[in-house]
C-alpha cells in the first residue's frame, strides 16, 4: 500500500497451489483501453472436454 499521497494498492502475492503469482500496479489516475476479445478468441465452455 503506497504511505504517501492517495492510498494506491501497488503489489499483491497469492502463493498457492505450489506457484507464486505476483502483480504490480502503477499509472493511477490514466485511463484504460478495455475492449472485449475478438469472437476468435472465445472459447465455448459448452464446446471443451469435461
Amino acid at each position: 500500500m503506497a504511505t504517501e499521497g492517495k492510498p494506491h494498492l501497488l503489489k499483491t502475492v497469492h502463493k498457492g497451489g505450489g506457484n507464486v503469482t505476483t502483480t504490480s500496479f502503477s499509472a493511477f489516475d490514466e485511463p484504460v483501453d478495455v475492449r472485449p476479445p475478438a469472437s476468435a478468441q472465445v472459447l465455448d465452455k459448452a464446446d471443451g472436454a469435461g
